[in-house]
């Protein structure tokens, strides 16, 4: 929750949060999918993947998933085109415009900057 402070000048401004992330977030290139599979489920669902870090994916899908939820997450690579999977867990899903989600997830290993470069 952003607060509101009104300084003597009487415009009021949001006060910034301060950026606590511990790893750096790159954008993804414009349109870049996956799949996710979430739970015990054999159903794949696609994914627009809008940013990638070291320790986490955010994604954008149609539906919202729950937070803590196991997911199994399925890229290819840009640079090597080689398929990956990444287990993660879900850890928040906000509505978007649209009727989409934007769905924040945690990965289980850290990825490689090998790794990490090729799916940018």
């Amino acid at each position: 929750m952003s607060q509101t402070s009104i300084p003597q000048d009487g415009i009021a401004r949001e006060r910034r949060r301060d950026n606590h992330r511990a790893t750096v977030r790159y954008r993804c290139p414009p349109a870049t999918s996956g799949r996710l599979q979430a739970g015990d489920d054999q159903e794949f669902l696609r994914a627009w993947i809008l940013d990638v870090s070291r320790t986490g994916l955010g994604l954008l899908l149609t539906r919202p998933m729950p937070a803590g939820m196991p997911v199994a997450i399925h890229l290819r690579g840009h640079q090597t085109l080689a398929m990956y999977e990444f287990a993660a867990r879900v850890v928040h899903c906000t509505p978007q415009y649209g009727a989409e989600w934007l769905v924040g997830c945690e990965l289980a290993q850290l990825l490689t900057p090998e790794v990490l470069e090729d799916l940018l």
